[in-house]
């Protein structure tokens, strides 16, 4: 997954939680609601997007 880093809270605040979870929508109707994440790695890519890597808990 891959979000814009506008905010550096934010990155950091990813980086001490322990799981997270993702939904995808389209106009407005969830499409997919992943299931709990463990959350192995944060960094930020040379065009300033955050991306997120994790597996299923």
């Amino acid at each position: 997954m891959t979000l814009p880093d506008a905010d550096p809270e934010q990155r950091r605040a990813l980086e001490r939680c322990k799981s997270y979870g993702w939904d995808l929508y389209r106009d407005g109707a969830l499409l997919y609601s992943s299931p709990p994440l463990t959350l192995s790695m944060t960094r930020r890519t040379g065009d300033g997007a955050l991306v997120v890597k994790g597996s299923p808990s």
